[in-house]
C-alpha cells in the first residue's frame, strides 16, 4: 500500500481506477493499493441460518408497521430515536428464555400447578406444556395461563397419572414474532 504525499491530482480523491487501483483517504492522508479481487463467498451453515433469520425479521417488521395496532404497540416500547420497525426487528431477532420450570409439588394428581418463569425482551405470547412418559408419548398437554406478573405462567394438570410414568415435562415459550424456545424438566428415580 502506497502513501501519497503532496500530489494535487490525488488529494481528497477516492475510488477505483480501471479495476486495478484503489485510492482512499484515512485520517486526512491519501493511500493507493491494488484493487481487491472479488471472491466467491461460501457461507457456513450458521451464517446461512443467521441470514435467513434476519430476512424473516425484516418481513415481520414490515408487517408490523402496516398493522396500526401492532405499530402502536411497538412504538410504545420504542426509546428515543427508535421506530416501531426497529423495535419489531429486535423482537423478531431474539427468542424468549425459559428460566425455570417448577414442578416440585407435582405428584401426578389432576388440578396441580406447574409454574414456568419465561421472559422475552418484549412479551412472551404463549407457553405450551406437555407431560411425557418414558415411551415418548404425551400424557397430557395444554397452554399455561399468564399470572399477574407477566413473566410467570401456571399450567394446571387435567389428568391423574402415576408419577412413576412421567419421564419429563416439556415447555415451549413463544413470543409475538413466533420465536420458540424449548426447555425440558426430566424426572429421575429416587
Amino acid at each position: 500500500m502506497a502513501h501519497v504525499k503532496d500530489n494535487i491530482l490525488l488529494k481528497n480523491v477516492s475510488g477505483t481506477i480501471g479495476r486495478q487501483m484503489n485510492i482512499f483517504n484515512r485520517y486526512g492522508e491519501t493511500y493507493l493499493r491494488t484493487a481487491k479481487k472479488k471472491k466467491q463467498l461460501h457461507f457456513s451453515a450458521i451464517q446461512l441460518e443467521s441470514q435467513h433469520n434476519f430476512a424473516d425479521a425484516v418481513v415481520y417488521s414490515k408487517q408490523v408497521i402496516k398493522d396500526p395496532e401492532m405499530n402502536l404497540y411497538y412504538l410504545s416500547l420504542a426509546r428515543k430515536g427508535q421506530s416501531a420497525y426497529n423495535v419489531a426487528m429486535k423482537d423478531a431477532l431474539s427468542a424468549p428464555v425459559i428460566r425455570d420450570i417448577d414442578a416440585d409439588t407435582y405428584t401426578g394428581e389432576s388440578g396441580q400447578v406447574i409454574s414456568i418463569y419465561a421472559v422475552d425482551h418484549f412479551r412472551v405470547y404463549q407457553v405450551h406444556v406437555a407431560i411425557i412418559n418414558a415411551a415418548g408419548d404425551t400424557i397430557e398437554k395444554g397452554l399455561a395461563v399468564q399470572q399477574w406478573k407477566p413473566m410467570y405462567w401456571d399450567y394446571t394438570t387435567t389428568m391423574p397419572t402415576e408419577i412413576a410414568q412421567v419421564e419429563k415435562i416439556q415447555v415451549i415459550a413463544v413470543d409475538m414474532p413466533g420465536n420458540q424456545t424449548k426447555a425440558v424438566l426430566t424426572f429421575t428415580d429416587g
